[in-house]
């Protein structure tokens, strides 16, 4: 709706200084060509990417996950969507990631993270800088040489991240978190880091 307006304003502007161009008896000043710029609200997605509002993010991550006092380096992949509200700063999204490892060459580890909340952004710049808060739950499964075992518990996360905005709907993102885990009835503490891509729409 606002691109409709900010393309009527222009067509009318536009129009009127043809129009006074053609009128003999308009003062010489009006007859000079007009230029129409856009503010960079308006064209942000050239420049900044804020006229997207969704955002689906998926990101290389290492995670240093701490399991009953062990810590296991993971590697994985860490998938969210976003969806900023207007031409808020906040939005709503949702993520899910995936990493696995080995605790030893015998016991391999595998951990899952989904959750949901909220995101706020420096939007409409080309370096935008982010933080967010998710609360969701976790599963990790161990294998061990007596077969594996299976654990669900509550998680959240938090932490934020950098978006680099390129030409079009994409970007490059660097993200680093904080994932708190309860698992057995004992809290886990691991962080992450990575990167990845991002495409706007």
């Amino acid at each position: 709706m606002r691109k409709f307006v900010v393309l009527c304003v222009a067509v009318l502007c536009l129009s009127g200084a043809v129009l006074a161009q053609n009128d003999p008896t308009a003062p010489a000043a009006s007859r000079q060509p007009m230029s129409v710029t856009l503010s960079a609200g308006q064209g942000g997605h050239r420049s900044g990417g804020s006229d997207y509002a969704w955002q689906v993010g998926m990101n290389y991550t290492y995670q240093r996950f701490d399991m009953s006092g062990n810590n296991t380096g993971l590697q994985g992949f860490h998938t969210t969507v976003s969806k900023y509200l207007g031409d808020s700063v906040w939005g709503l999204e949702g993520a899910v990631s995936a990493s696995w490892g080995a605790i030893s060459p015998v016991v391999k580890e595998k951990l899952v993270f989904y959750g949901a909340g909220l995101r706020i952004a420096a939007r409409g710049r080309r370096l935008q800088p982010w933080l967010h808060g998710l609360f969701g739950g976790a599963h990790t499964r161990i294998s061990q040489g007596i077969g594996p075992a299976a654990f669900n518990g509550f998680a959240y996360e938090a932490g934020g991240g950098l978006d680099w905005m390129l030409s079009g709907h994409w970007a490059i993102r660097m993200q680093a978190d904080y994932l708190g885990t309860r698992i057995g009835g004992v809290w886990q503490h691991s962080i992450s880091a990575g990167g990845g891509l991002l495409v706007m729409f």
